[in-house]
């Protein structure tokens, strides 16, 4: 209902855990996966599996940069496709939805968002912002499904518009920084109560507006994935 994510939480918190099974979910439904992994560390070991595009380092940018051409020319498709006048053409404008075309979805992951916005010059930074937003703002109904996380989502980097299209939002355990839940769940820490157990990967999830859940995020190792 609401694809897009923010999932945010500081580190050894559950937040790569979560992006690791997100990639293997996809992987296992023959989804083409682009990766933008700006510390070069996390998804390495996904590089060579079936259907990933793997931008690391400085290279997380054209990950992004690539995102934004796959967006473009599957709105460019939908585009000529509603518009071709031929009879229920107009009625579908959501890509996956069209009988006969031929995309697969798409998710989109970008870890530490904060070190991706940072990347370049400032021109270079500029565009990155301009590149999450359209992802965020546009992607949705070309089949291509976003995952930003950060530890922190300032909004020198992450702008309220582009967060306000990612409408899942997962925060890792919270309890104790007041700021960082607000920023990632919009509430008030005080608001919530306290999370009834502290393993990693304990958090909460809000989707769509609605109040938080508390969830436990499942743990899977890199091994099990590429099994």
């Amino acid at each position: 209902t609401d694809p897009h994510a923010l999932i945010g939480g500081r580190t050894k918190s559950g937040k790569s855990v979560c992006l690791r099974l997100l990639v293997g979910q996809a992987i296992m439904r023959g989804w083409l996966v682009i990766i933008c992994d700006p510390k070069g560390a996390d998804f390495a070991w996904a590089g060579k599996l079936p259907g990933v595009l793997y931008f690391s380092g400085d290279e997380a940018i054209n990950g992004l940069t690539e995102a934004c051409a796959e967006m473009d020319e599957r709105r460019a498709w939908v585009s000529k496709r509603v518009w071709s006048g031929e009879p229920g053409a107009d009625e579908e404008p959501d890509l996956l939805q069209i009988k006969g075309q031929p995309y697969r979805p798409c998710l989109v992951i970008l870890d530490e968002a904060a070190e991706a916005a940072g990347i370049g010059d400032n021109d270079t930074q500029k565009q990155t912002k301009v590149s999450m937003s359209r992802l965020a703002r546009l992607s949705r109904a070309a089949g291509i499904v976003c995952a930003f996380a950060s530890q922190r989502p300032d909004v020198s980097f992450l702008p309220g518009e582009t967060k306000a299209n990612l409408g899942t939002r997962v925060m890792f355990l919270s309890d104790g920084d007041s700021t960082m839940t607000q920023m990632i769940l919009d509430r008030a820490l005080k608001t919530l109560g306290c999370l009834t157990a502290q393993p990693r990967g304990r958090g909460r999830v809000l989707v769509g507006g609605g109040d938080p859940v508390e969830t436990q995020g499942a743990f899977v190792t890199v091994g099990e994935i590429k099994k």
